[in-house]
């Protein structure tokens, strides 16, 4: 999440979505002192004290006229939303007449994408072609078009489990976006770039690589039969692969099978010594065991019940994954529009690594 300002420099924190091209805060007439509302306890962008705010209106995806709101679906979400348009400043960078969307009411099915999120807004960092309110850029590609960022890429930092201690110069934050550009001291030797993968010969929507060795232990959990690919998201929590792929593993680690909700479980005080491990060229990035099991919450990993697996079984194509922060913990991950291809790196959350300084296209 990253802190910006609105309406007098009133501070809202946003997620960095890669897998989402909206934005989004929380606006009017939304009441954030009512328990039962979307916006609880969230900062709320209030236009009457933005000297810059201005009303405008779109043409909502599936539609051809005009209209001042627009709806927003995510993950079984809904979403009503305002078009408005604002100055945006993230960080020390000022980005005027952004166009946005000023979500005054949802309807959660359940889900933490509006209510009950940790966050004020969504920042997509996605294609345009992905967007859900038509004919306006993305924030990503705004602030890339009118030149406010010296390298048209976002890099990700995320800190890993609270509890295993990594931490950064900036203690509170637990990692760190950089908009524009890379942070070298969190980066500990080359950047492997793999290319966005084109579906079709169509446009590019989402950040897509090829994968083509994951293992855990010596078990390859690869259907070679077919080619596979992985979308890159920081927006999602855990990950997603096929059940070709997860079925080995399951077997490799002892899991179990449950039927009710079709995931693997196995007991948390016999999840140590397991990794998974994907390769990419020379660099291989290492999901150690601790980010490997989902723990029920609030209790310790070491506890004797059950604990599922941090991968669950993907619903589209037999070949493909979705790598979240489960994933993103564990590389220093670079998005670069302008040569449409993902970064890997080895992270050095401590900052103390040797420095090598990275020519980014």
């Amino acid at each position: 999440m990253v802190k910006s300002k609105w309406e007098l420099r009133k501070t809202f924190n946003f997620k960095f979505d890669t897998g989402s091209t909206d934005l989004w805060i929380y606006g009017f007439p939304c009441n954030n002192t009512d328990l039962a509302s979307t916006c609880n306890q969230h900062p709320v962008c209030d236009s009457k004290k933005s000297h810059t705010y201005r009303n405008t209106n779109i043409i909502p995806y599936g539609e051809t006229a005009p209209n001042t709101t627009f709806t927003l679906f995510y993950k079984g979400e809904t979403a009503f939303a305002t078009v408005a348009k604002d100055t945006l400043r993230v960080g020390s960078i000022e980005v005027p007449n952004l166009v946005f969307g000023s979500v005054y009411y949802a309807v959660s099915n359940p889900g933490f994408v509006f209510a009950g999120a940790p966050y004020d807004g969504l920042f997509g960092s996605a294609y345009d072609p992905a967007a859900q309110v038509l004919n306006y850029p993305s924030p990503f590609t705004y602030v890339i078009k009118n030149k406010l960022i010296p390298k048209p890429v976002v890099s990700f930092f995320l800190n890993t489990t609270v509890a295993f201690n990594w931490t950064t110069s900036d203690h509170a934050t637990g990692g760190m976006v950089t908009l524009g550009g890379v942070d070298e001291g969190l980066i500990d030797g080359p950047i492997t770039w793999l290319p966005n993968k084109r579906f079709d010969n169509g446009p590019l929507y989402y950040w897509n690589i090829n994968l083509s060795c994951v293992h855990t232990g010596n078990t390859d959990v690869l259907n070679r039969s077919v080619s596979h690919s992985a979308f890159v998201d920081a927006g999602t929590s855990i990950g997603l692969a096929p059940r070709s792929a997860i079925e080995p593993m399951a077997k490799a680690w002892g899991a179990t099978h449950k039927k009710t909700d079709d995931t693997y479980v196995m007991l948390c005080n016999k999840t140590y010594n397991f990794t998974l491990v994907f390769t990419f060229g020379s660099l291989s990035v290492t999901i150690p065991n601790w980010d490997l099991f989902l723990t029920p919450t609030g209790l310790s990993p070491k506890w004797g019940g059950p604990c599922r697996i941090a991968f669950a079984i993907g619903d589209r194509e037999p070949d493909w994954w979705l790598l979240g922060d489960v994933f993103l913990r564990h590389s220093y991950t670079v998005f670069h529009r302008g040569i449409d291809a993902v970064g890997l790196a080895k992270p050095c959350p401590t900052r103390d690594c040797k420095r090598t300084v990275h020519y980014i296209p």
